[in-house]
């Protein structure tokens, strides 16, 4: 799809789940690398399109579907790699660094927001600029909002409940790692989200 909104890149042919480029100006960030290993060599075409240096490897949380060309692209462009520390046991990379919820990064102004549940260290992250929010899997787009499946949480009763979170920063947009990029009316939706979710633990 490419650039979506303001420098927030789609890597085309990339889906269950999304990956996304952010331009920065001088550099490039990444949020997570995808799952099938035929995208790791599509992610790296795209970089390499947009003429900047990837400088910043972000993970929202373990899953394989968010690390499976992680190496691969780490290898081949040097750039650092970041996650919650919560992550660290069952990510084999090593990270430069650890996110911190509130935390501010210098790529673009971005802030972490930590969101456990789905897993113990997942994250999404607020890019202020933009007013959007890089969800991960801290919200799902089935036919509408969701939170992520039992299934595949940690906590499912914690994941449901840390989505109001997400309603104290100014966002119009969201961009979903399983969905398509919701561009209008987000805020709106995700609160009704966590309306309804509300009523749910009751």
């Amino acid at each position: 799809m490419g650039e979506l909104l303001d420098g927030i890149h789609l890597i085309d042919g990339t889906d269950h789940p999304s990956v996304f480029i952010v331009d920065c100006g001088t550099h490039l960030v990444l949020f997570d690398t995808g799952m099938n290993r035929k995208h790791g060599p599509k992610i790296l075409d795209y970089i390499k399109k947009l003429g900047k240096p990837l400088k910043l490897i972000i993970i929202t949380h373990y899953h394989i579907d968010h690390v499976a060309n992680l190496k691969t692209i780490r290898v081949a462009t040097s750039a650092k790699l970041a996650y919650h520390e919560a992550e660290s046991t069952q990510i084999s990379e090593k990270a430069d660094f650890f996110l911190q919820d509130g935390q501010r990064l210098d790529s673009c102004g971005m802030e972490i927001i930590h969101l456990p549940g789905h897993t113990e260290g997942n994250i999404s992250i607020y890019l202020p600029k933009q007013k959007a929010i890089m969800i991960g899997d801290t919200i799902f787009d089935q036919g509408g909002l969701i939170a992520p499946p039992e299934m595949y949480c940690t906590d499912y009763e914690q994941a449901k409940r840390i989505i109001e979170k997400l309603l104290k920063f100014q966002f119009d947009v969201i961009f979903l790692s399983h969905g398509r990029p919701m561009i209008r009316e987000a805020y709106a939706k995700v609160k009704n989200l966590v309306g309804t979710l509300g009523e749910s633990l009751l």
